[in-house]
């Protein structure tokens, strides 16, 4: 089982590397005028982005203290 997840964390860490790709080629054609990769742009963006602020969330309420 410890195989499966070191393939499985290999995995996503390159999964990660290739959103990266995919964000900075949508970004250029943005740049460059191309209106159609905007879409693939900001989806790649949600992708790429969601675990840190779904992280950051999760930390600011545990650490959020209810009044007595």
């Amino acid at each position: 089982m410890a195989a499966k997840k070191v393939n499985k964390e290999q995995l996503k860490s390159e999964h990660e590397g290739k959103l990266i790709e995919l964000y900075n080629t949508y970004y250029k054609k943005c740049l460059d005028g191309d209106t159609a990769s905007l879409k693939a742009f900001l989806d790649c963006s949600k992708e790429l982005f969601a675990d840190s602020e779904e992280n950051e969330l999760l930390r600011m309420v545990q650490n959020a203290q209810i009044g007595e």
